[in-house]
Formats: structure tokens, sequence, C-alpha cells
């Protein structure tokens, strides 16, 4: 087998550390991701179990309304 020429074994180093680099910064990225999605997940999970309940002025609010529709306001 012959010897590869330096500068050509050079570019054939690069461009594999080139895809090393833009491997590690995907799988960083997928990572990144991931975390944002179950920071995403346990956010609608909070506001899902606040929502099923109403809420004090919501509920206030609704009392007003039926106490104005009793007394003719």
């Amino acid at each position: 087998m012959a010897a590869m020429d330096p500068e050509a074994g050079r570019y054939v180093r690069a461009l594999l550390d080139a895809h090393d680099e833009a491997f590690r910064a995907l799988r960083a990225a997928g990572e990144a991701m991931n975390r944002a999605i179950e920071g995403m997940g346990a956010a609608n999970k909070a506001h899902g179990g606040r929502s099923r309940q109403p809420s004090p002025r919501n509920r206030a609010a609704i009392d007003l309304l039926q106490h104005l529709r009793r007394n003719g306001g």
C-alpha cells in the first residue's frame, strides 16, 4: 500500500476532526433540547394542575355576577 501524501493526510485529518466536532455539537444540542422538553412538560403539568381549580378571582367574579343577576343588577 502506498503512503498517503502528508498534505492529503492533513486534509483528511481536518475533515474527520470537523466531523467529530459537528457530532459533539449535535449531541450537546440534542441533550439541551431534551432538558428543555422535560422542563416544558413539568411546566405544563404544573399549569394543568392549577387550571383544574378555579382561581379565587374567577370564583369571586362568578359569585358577584350571580349576586347581581339575582338582585336585578
